[in-house]
């Protein structure tokens, strides 16, 4: 359960995993059908156990590329909003405005979005990114670019977090 917000998004996530969401609905970035603004809170979704979004989405400068991901309960991984580096961990780089699932083969125990990227930690402790590797924020150094599909990041990870263009993890040692 908590609260998180972007630029121009907030999401209250309740103790028996429902997901409201309000605010500025670009790219569907709110998991609501349509655009514009929301001002109430609106249920988005049910059994969900983590919601994340990029909390420096560089909005002061009309930049909605944005996106947000949620985790549900028996571990699927959904995603929505822009996807110009690949960051939604499905559909190539199409940007979209509708919640889809996510297809990943291991169990997934927890996920951190960045400006323009994603990342999933395994419940083997294996950290992987999909998304845009401009600043080696996926772990490939001299590798720029963007990914679409997951990439393993590191090994033996217990924590992650996304930052705008970074990424940071603790692990076993």
């Amino acid at each position: 359960s908590g609260i998180t917000a972007s630029g121009h998004s907030s999401y209250y996530l309740t103790e028996t995993g429902d997901l409201y969401a309000w605010g500025m609905n670009e790219n569907g970035i709110l998991g609501v059908p349509g655009g514009g603004k929301i001002t109430m809170p609106t249920l988005v979704a049910s059994g969900v156990a983590k919601v994340e979004v990029c909390h420096s989405n560089d909005a002061e400068n009309n930049n909605n590329a944005t996106m947000m991901a949620y985790l549900t309960l028996d571990g699927q991984l959904y995603t929505v909003g822009a996807n110009g580096a690949g960051q939604l961990g499905r559909n190539g780089t199409a940007t979209d405005d509708r919640v889809g699932p996510v297809k990943f083969d291991k169990k997934i125990v927890d996920i951190s979005v960045g400006h323009d990227h994603l990342l999933v930690l395994d419940e083997e402790g294996v950290l992987w990114g999909v998304g845009s590797n401009t600043y080696g924020q996926l772990g490939k150094r001299n590798d720029g670019g963007n990914t679409t599909s997951f990439q393993t990041v590191a090994t033996g990870v217990k924590r992650i977090a996304a930052g705008r263009r970074n990424t940071f993890y603790t692990d076993s040692s």
